[in-house]
């Protein structure tokens, strides 16, 4: 190999052309210039039926680019040859020669040192052991690159030789190829075989998946004492999302005797490592004090460590903190910005909360008009709450027109889903005829359902009407 201008390039043999090729562990297949293919097919190393079809690829400027595919024979590095090797073809004369993925994963295990690439394994990627440091085997490496390329024909094709050859990784690869349908059809019993055959070996993510079938009932018989064993063995071995399940089967009593000390421990397990929903859990057992002493501060602490990761509940929360002053100290500011980071994410208990915010000029500058905006995306998606304070808006012209028949168009809304406030509202709409027909039975209909969800001024209605 020679290294210059900043990158590696090595001589190959490509159909018994000698070639030099930038080693290019990023470019995902084997790239040639226009006028290298044109000189091999002019002089015999390609012929007409190595042109294998036609792909798009998307270019810098955002441009769909059109390439045509061809098979090159062997490509030789050194004593290794690799056949039938993918090659794209560039659409540019002068374009580099690179060498990407597609030959250097079957490379096995490699390293550059000094000017010489060392091919360390005698066979293949696929016929590496499994790393020493405890990490993936390649068969499972590769599959899953396939997997997350969309490839799932390859995918399958690579973890089911991992499986056949007791990889324990590959085997629950497999298995959940088996479990979705992807790179084969659908087969719930092949994937529970792959699952078990891992779970044997003591391959705790194999256990999760296999105690996963158990606890819903998929291709086996719903068995919670099951699941949560094998749950429990899994989060023995340190595997955090098994921590965080049987911390829920305590919690829960599923299969195991509840108990909120037990799930608290592997809840707390679990968020150490970094499991947001299990930090997220934790926080809500010290709020409300289930199985440790009751804390505000450290229901806060770990709120915030799951809202840093992006869960929308657990910024609900820390912004719930922050409005409340629990845990923490009270900050409106601090609140509108973590409701607006779950507003955003679709999170509609947020986004009604931001809408009061800017409502009522709390923690950001008052705004009629994105109150109304986060109050409709709430409302939209069935936020009761949201539903009434964008009826309000309209009855009283708060950053709409005034309107009333939009107002009971939403006090409607709220009302069907039981809202005491929104039934009392269109009550009220009912018995003045403001945007809708007047009609006293149907305000005392619902002057009746909002009594009986406990509002007194709608009592206070139902005796005026008497």
């Amino acid at each position: 190999m020679t290294f210059e201008q900043g990158v590696y390039t090595i001589p190959c043999e490509v159909n018994g052309l000698n070639m030099r090729f930038i080693f290019d562990t990023g470019a995902s297949s084997v790239c040639i210039s226009m006028a290298e293919a044109l000189f091999m097919l002019k002089n015999g190393y390609l012929d007409d039926q190595d042109i294998t079809g036609i792909t798009k690829t998307q270019i810098a400027n955002g441009q769909i680019d059109e390439n045509v595919v061809i098979n090159l024979k062997y490509v030789k590095i050194g004593e290794r040859t690799i056949k039938n090797v993918q090659a794209v073809v560039s659409n540019s004369l002068d374009a580099p020669l690179l060498l990407g993925q597609t030959v250097i994963r079957q490379l096995g295990n490699w390293a550059i040192e000094g000017d010489y690439l060392v091919i360390k394994s005698s066979g293949n990627a696929f016929s590496n052991t499994k790393k020493d440091d405890g990490g993936h085997s390649n068969y499972f490496i590769i599959g899953n690159e396939y997997y997350e390329n969309n490839d799932y024909s390859l995918a399958f094709d690579v973890l089911s030789r991992g499986a056949e050859l007791g990889y324990a990784d590959a085997q629950t690869g497999l298995g959940f190829l088996y479990r979705i349908g992807a790179g084969s059809v659908q087969d719930i019993q092949k994937a529970i075989n792959w699952y078990t055959k891992a779970a044997e070996q003591g391959y705790a993510p194999a256990e999760v998946e296999l105690a996963d079938c158990y606890f819903v009932g998929e291709g086996v018989t719903q068995n919670y004492e099951q699941a949560a064993y094998l749950y429990k063995k899994a989060a023995e071995r340190g595997n955090a999302l098994a921590q965080s399940c049987i911390a829920y089967c305590y919690y829960n009593g599923h299969g195991v005797p509840k108990d909120f000390q037990q799930a608290v421990y592997w809840y707390r397990r679990s968020a150490e490592q970094g499991n947001a929903q299990a930090q997220i859990d934790l926080a809500e057992c010290y709020y409300a004090g289930e199985g440790v002493e009751q804390s505000y501060q450290q229901a806060a602490y770990w709120f915030i460590k799951a809202a840093e990761q992006g869960e929308s509940i657990a910024q609900y929360s820390i912004a719930y903190c922050y409005y409340n002053g629990q845990g923490v100290t009270q900050d409106f500011q601090q609140a509108a910005y973590w409701y607006g980071q779950a507003a955003m994410q679709g999170n509609n208990d947020s986004q009604y909360e931001l809408g009061c915010l800017y409502e009522n000029g709390e923690g950001v500058v008052q705004d009629y008009s994105k109150a109304i905006l986060w109050y409709k995306k709430a409302a939209l998606q069935g936020n009761a709450d949201a539903q009434l304070s964008l009826g309000l808006c309209y009855e009283y012209g708060k950053g709409v027109e005034q309107n009333m028949q939009e107002a009971a168009i939403w006090y409607r809304k709220a009302a069907e889903q039981g809202n005491e406030a929104a039934q009392y509202n269109l009550g009220l709409c009912y018995y003045n005829g403001e945007g809708v027909p007047q009609s006293k039975r149907e305000a005392r209909l619902w002057f009746q359902k909002a009594a009986a969800n406990g509002d007194p001024d709608a009592r206070i209605m139902l005796e005026k009407m008497k």
